[in-house]
């Protein structure tokens, strides 16, 4: 029996091959596509204005696929709220969000560490599946998964990250890349609120001891703790078209970011009382960014981990921070000549012995500090995130596959009904040509 298939079969089955080809190319560009890589990011989120950025940057980054996001810092449960604002302003949905630890303060930190952000915050309401133990939730992610490729990004204290990496020391021996936003390792480098170099970083200073286990901590995965220190960040600056770029988009994630960096401008200028007032009154919303330190620090995690821009100069040294804080090169000296725009190191001094090796970056690539702001700006401004929406999209591409499926099932079972009847129906008689004369 040879049954002609109608058009409706093979018009759904051209269907459901596009509708298919489709769904892999969709899948392919979501957070989790094939060239990206997981990540954690753990912020103190609220205090100064850069975490914004650096999380928006992070969440639609091309070459990361945050998974987990930690608040970490002094009163870590409101920054989490903070961060569960921003996840609901960039219609974030698919991201995993834990309370980190709050940092034993060093000396000499008795400032005012409260975030403009956190009244905006607090009548945010947390995810159900919230956690309080981040270090046990990052150990469980990356054990659930078969990556062996995770970054860790550190922007704030390195309290959550060293209780990670001492607890779960298998866990952190799957984290490829660990990059931390931290360090002052520049002398007579004027800072945008006008404090000069050398000083205590406020991410070191916070828990220098965390800061020392983290560094000092062998189960990381291939690569040794990478650094971006204030040197690369001071001066980052979105401004003119780039920064126009970012508040012309309509896409949830600029929306977001553009909206908090404006209350928290708002909130830091008008009181003198925020560690953040001096560099809040510095900047004008409609014109530009402060400088953007936690974002340099994740675009080093993206250099390092191999998906991102080569935009850093970045050298092998031994580091280690005093207790209060400072940074210390113990083996800069035969480099301090060649680096620019860091032409002098601190020189606080301390034996080669003392220092653990790390990866530091040091100064930018030119011109790459221009083109890392480019990038910055259209990953900013760009495709929405993908983490939520792309989701839903794919939900109905599934229902839609289904509804052609059915709809080619019915034209088979008509086809089969037809052929299974023309086996049944009597033939005309054929007549012999006697018979017709």
């Amino acid at each position: 029996m040879l049954l002609r298939v109608p058009w409706g079969i093979s018009g759904t089955l051209w269907l459901q091959v596009v509708g298919l080809q489709f769904l892999c190319l969709l899948a392919d560009t979501r957070g989790g596509r094939v060239t990206s890589v997981p990540a954690i990011i753990d912020t103190d989120y609220g205090t100064f204005i850069d975490d914004t950025f650096a999380l928006g940057f992070a969440l639609q980054h091309p070459g990361l696929d945050v998974q987990l996001i930690i608040a970490s810092g002094t009163e870590p449960a409101l920054r989490a709220r903070c961060v569960a604002l921003h996840l609901r302003l960039a219609h974030v949905r698919e991201v995993t969000l834990a309370v980190g630890l709050s940092p034993a303060l060093g000396p000499g930190l008795g400032m005012n560490l409260t975030g403009p952000l956190f009244p905006l915050c607090e009548q945010e309401l947390l995810p159900a599946d919230l956690t309080l133990d981040a270090a046990a939730a990052a150990a469980e992610l990356i054990g659930a998964s078969d990556r062996d490729d995770w970054v860790y990004v550190v922007l704030g204290p390195a309290t959550t990250a060293a209780d990670f990496a001492l607890r779960f020391p298998s866990a952190a021996n799957r984290v490829k890349t660990i990059a931390i936003m931290g360090g002052s390792v520049c002398a007579n480098l004027t800072l945008p609120w006008e404090a000069t170099t050398p000083l205590p970083d406020t991410n070191i200073a916070m828990d220098v001891p965390a800061s020392r286990r983290v560094l000092s901590n062998r189960s990381w995965g291939a690569n040794k703790p990478a650094y971006a220190p204030v040197v690369v960040g001071a001066g980052t600056v979105l401004s003119g078209a780039r920064w126009q770029e970012v508040l012309a988009s309509n896409t949830p994630g600029a929306r977001a970011v553009v909206r908090l960096y404006i209350e928290w401008q708002q909130a830091a200028a008008r009181d003198k009382g925020y560690l953040a007032h001096a560099e809040a009154r510095g900047v004008d919303p409609s014109q530009e960014t402060p400088s953007q330190f936690d974002a340099a620090a994740v675009a080093l995690a993206a250099q390092q981990a191999g998906v991102g821009m080569q935009h850093l100069h970045s050298w092998e040294l031994h580091l280690n921070f005093t207790d209060d804080g400072y940074s210390v090169l113990p083996d800069s000296t035969s480099l301090a000549k060649t680096l620019l725009p860091c032409s002098t190191t601190t020189e606080r001094g301390s034996p080669h012995e003392t220092g653990w090796p790390a990866t530091v970056a040091m100064a930018w690539k030119s011109p790459e500090r221009a083109n890392f702001l480019d990038d910055l700006a259209t990953v900013l401004a760009g495709e929405e995130s993908t983490h939520g929406d792309v989701t839903w999209s794919l939900i109905g591409l599934f229902f839609i596959f289904l509804a052609a499926t059915a709809v080619m099932y019915m034209h088979i079972g008509r086809a089969l009904d037809d052929g299974i009847g023309m086996q049944h129906r009597p033939m005309p008689k054929r007549f012999s040509h006697s018979e017709i004369h």
